[in-house]
């Protein structure tokens, strides 16, 4: 087999990407249709969001550059203890605005509950304190993949009566599954979490 790429290549070009200001910018083209999609549901009742946490709400890229891109034990501790992560400015405004326009905004995440402190402090540090409905985490003793338990959620969500006009997140996991109107990815080149990932830092 003929592997024609170097890996510290595409490292480079992973850095240039983020470093260059690109990354930003294409969030905020994402973010920009998101707005689109939630305008016409702004004064109805029973409207929500869907939005996961990590490399959508805030950066772990501090980590990442650090390990090298490498999800090692310790960068996993590393994330998942952080409680200083910055937010992406865009998706922090977006969920301000979904908020003071009338639209719930809960944050599903595959962070284990046993995480929820770090997590609550983290949001708040990055400025996300006041723009939240509800912050789902996973159960400690929840088997099965990460995909599988966000489908669930959102199930739960829709059977308690809340219309999830908009699911928004930088994995596929994220958004595929149904029960929501409407799914925006961000951009996130740096690592996968695939369908069947059963725990990864989350």
């Amino acid at each position: 087999m003929a592997i024609n790429f170097n890996l510290d290549e595409i490292k480079a070009q992973l850095r240039q990407y983020h470093d260059s200001g690109e990354y930003e910018f294409e969030i905020g083209q994402k973010i920009a249709e998101a707005k689109k999609i939630i305008e016409p549901y702004i004064g109805k009742l029973g409207v929500g969001i869907v939005i996961d946490k990590d490399e959508t709400m805030v950066s772990e890229w501090r980590i990442m550059s650090k390990y090298d891109f490498g999800w090692s034990d310790d960068a996993i501790e590393e994330g998942q203890n952080a409680t200083d992560l910055p937010a992406f400015e865009e998706v922090r405004e977006f969920m301000q605005w979904c908020w003071n326009n009338g639209i719930s905004v809960y944050i599903l995440t595959s962070t284990r509950e046993r995480h929820r402190e770090t997590v609550v402090n983290l949001l708040d540090n990055a400025g996300y304190k006041n723009y939240y409905s509800g912050l789902i985490l996973r159960p400690n003793d929840d088997t099965g993949t990460i995909q599988e338990f966000k489908i669930r959620m959102r199930k739960s969500l829709v059977d308690n009566g809340l219309q999830i006009a908009l699911n928004i997140g930088d994995q596929m996991s994220d958004l595929v599954g149904g029960y929501s109107n409407a799914v925006i990815k961000l951009p996130n080149p740096f690592y996968l979490i695939s369908s069947i990932m059963v725990e990864k830092h989350g």
